[in-house]
């Protein structure tokens, strides 16, 4: 259903709830300003790119216990858009598409089934220990073309499983503080820059 110029006023609430076959639902190009509510819980797949998404409300997304793939991608999210705890309930959820939003920081309580995120272009200007905590299972982060300047001390260390990391087109301030990150990059080669 992408590029219809569709609204939450648009779609009824519960028009998905019946669907229980349903596993992948496309709605990129319309012009949502919240997650739509009321999807059945066997989706695995949402796509919500290219829309003006500015609130993830907790009760909208609670129930997707299924959903393996999110992309809310090239919204207007930011702090404060996403409810304390929204994605901590997605236990099957595997790859998270946040770029190109206005987000400072990762959103709070991830699932640790998450092996993929993607925060590129949005506002970040320091990534902390906390933010990554827990993200046992995260293989992908992609923080590029933020407004990075430097990383608390450890904060990568947490992240057993990652095997890739683009930290590429950052305005990072080389101090004294940036010495724990390039030791962590020189023992793990998990940085790298995707090839546009």
């Amino acid at each position: 259903m992408d590029e219809n110029e569709l609204t939450n006023g648009g779609i009824e609430p519960g028009a998905f709830q019946h669907l229980t076959s349903l596993k992948h639902v496309s709605l990129n190009r319309n012009k949502f300003t919240q997650f739509p509510a009321g999807f059945s819980n066997s989706l695995q797949q949402i796509f919500l790119t290219d829309n003006e998404i500015s609130y993830i409300p907790h009760t909208s997304i609670s129930n997707l216990t299924n959903l393996e793939k999110l992309f809310v991608n090239r919204n207007k999210l930011s702090d404060g858009s996403i409810e304390n705890n929204a994605f901590g309930g997605l236990s099957a959820l595997v790859e998270l598409e946040l770029s190109n939003n206005y987000l400072t920081c990762l959103p709070g309580k991830i699932t640790n089934s998450v092996e993929k995120i993607y925060m590129r272009s949005n506002q970040m200007e320091f990534m902390r220990k906390m933010e990554l905590h827990n993200l046992l299972n995260l293989r992908t982060l992609d923080v590029a073309y933020n407004r990075l300047r430097a990383v608390e001390k450890g904060a990568f260390d947490q992240l057993e499983s990652l095997l890739q990391l683009d930290l590429s087109g950052n305005n990072w301030n080389c101090d004294c503080h940036l010495k724990p990150m390039k030791k962590y990059l020189s023992k793990n080669p998990v940085h790298y820059e995707q090839v546009k």
